[in-house]
């Protein structure tokens, strides 16, 4: 009974019935029970209680997985995950690229910018202290 009170309360997101109920994991794509699921630390020099997948070398978390219906599309039913797809994405256009009148416009701004900022950085400024010899 205390494996399964912990299991509801470290897997809140799905419902433990009892420890017979299967999860399959989704970084192995392992099938587990509750009963396999392993429970470690707990005690001060262990550090907090853990809970993780069966799976050996496996580190996930209840976060991690899932309701068996929910995994068909990702792991077959003896537990072995099945070959991923390939997808092929192709762009139509380039993101950030504009309407060619607009990207006109904006180049025209632009130059406009660079140029006010240019000559705003060149500007001389006339010396405000009299020279040496100038003073009476």
């Amino acid at each position: 009974m205390d494996r399964l009170r912990w299991l509801r309360r470290f897997d809140s997101a799905r419902l433990w019935n009892s420890v017979d109920d299967l999860r399959v994991c989704g970084c192995c794509g392992k099938n587990f029970s509750g009963a396999q699921v392993l429970f470690t630390g707990g005690t001060r020099p262990f550090g907090p209680l853990q809970v993780t997948c069966p799976t050996g070398g496996c580190r996930s978390t209840p976060e991690d997985w899932l309701y068996p219906h929910e995994a068909t599309n990702g792991a077959t039913q003896n537990g072995e995950l099945q070959p991923s797809q390939v997808v092929r994405v192709t762009r139509t256009r380039r993101l950030g690229s504009q309407e060619p009148e607009t990207a006109g416009k904006l180049s025209v701004l632009k130059n406009k910018i660079k140029n006010a900022i240019h000559s705003l950085l060149h500007i001389r400024v006339p010396m405000l202290i009299p020279r040496r010899g100038n003073i009476h």
